[in-house]
């Protein structure tokens, strides 16, 4: 019960942000993507967020906003995740909690694999 109490208080609290597609782009484009090495049964990338470096911080707070904003859900392997398709990549967060996201992946549309 207390944790659905912080999510509605935290969803309040996220600034909806313009859907500026060229800067979710041009975000995207500066990000480093590392492959998924650990994962081989669910080929993907993700992205960390830098703690030390605020431009960096800030480009990842606005990519996440991005996905928590224009998401869809999404069962995988018996938990709901939130979704979102920019480009050719489909993008996914691990948490409802800003403060608490520190990793973003993706994987491209056409290699999608669903395990519901």
């Amino acid at each position: 019960m207390i944790r659905k109490v912080q999510l509605k208080n935290h969803m309040n609290k996220l600034q909806v942000i313009n859907d500026n597609h060229k800067d979710i782009l041009d975000i995207i484009s500066r990000r480093k993507w590392i492959f998924a090495k650990t994962m081989p049964q669910n080929p993907h990338f993700y992205t960390v967020k830098n703690l030390k470096d605020k431009n960096d911080c800030k480009d990842y707070e606005y990519l996440y906003k991005y996905i928590f904003n224009n998401h869809y859900i999404e069962r995988y392997n018996g938990w709901d995740y939130k979704y979102c398709v920019i480009g050719n990549y489909i993008y996914w967060i691990m948490t409802d909690f800003i403060e608490e996201s520190i990793i973003i992946n993706r994987r491209e549309k056409n290699a999608w694999i669903s395990y519901k």
